[in-house]
């Protein structure tokens, strides 16, 4: 089968540390609407439960985001990037 050029997009919903920023956001949201005030200039300290998650969700997203970035360097290094593929979509399609 020949190598596409344009690879399918993913879906980035799917990735774990989408997944895990998304929740980090609706934490803080959700903090932000129950214990701060408009106007108020944080001198309300955070519950220790919500800010022991969202460090922990925070530290994951970065774990996750950092594996990710490996795993494309990877990929560029040993499949090549754009223009790799395109040089090689186009000897295939001459037939070289």
């Amino acid at each position: 089968m020949p190598e596409k050029l344009i690879r399918p997009s993913g879906n980035y919903r799917k990735l774990l540390s989408y997944q895990k920023t998304e929740v980090i956001y609706e934490m803080t949201f959700y903090f932000c609407q129950k214990y701060l005030q408009k106007g108020d200039l944080c001198e309300t300290r955070p519950p220790e439960t919500i800010a022991n998650m969202a460090i922990i969700l925070i530290n994951q997203a970065d774990y996750l985001l950092f594996k990710q970035l490996e795993r494309l360097e990877k990929d560029f290094v040993t499949q090549g990037g754009f223009s790799e593929r395109m040089m090689r979509v186009r000897k295939e399609k001459r037939g070289f």
